[in-house]
């Protein structure tokens, strides 16, 4: 009995650990940045696999000379497959939204 209570109990501060490191990763996740910003100013402003044509802009724009801290410049190249994945999950959501945006600023 009491091996399956140590045994819930660490089940569950696992489940505690990764959530937190989920809600933590989302932050930088290029996908959630690029879709919940309003600015449409940006080449990468458009819906469809926004995220990871904004982590592949960081990468290029990526200077040597810049003096931003190593694993930011790493990150980008992280998170690409990461957002890739999302935006796919979230094309049927984002497609229309594309679609409709288009259209909007058509006429």
């Amino acid at each position: 009995m009491n091996k399956c209570i140590k045994r819930q109990q660490y089940e569950r501060l696992i489940a505690k650990i990764l959530f937190c490191i989920c809600i933590i990763l989302s932050q930088g996740c290029g996908t959630i940045s690029t879709l919940s910003s309003n600015d449409s100013t940006e080449s990468y402003s458009q819906y469809v696999y926004s995220g990871t044509h904004y982590d592949i802009e960081l990468i290029k724009d990526c200077h040597p000379t810049d003096h931003t801290p190593g694993l930011l410049k790493v990150f980008p190249v992280i998170d690409v497959p990461f957002s890739c994945i999302l935006d796919t999950v979230l094309l049927p959501l984002t497609f229309p939204a594309e679609i409709f945006y288009e259209l909007e600023h058509m006429f």
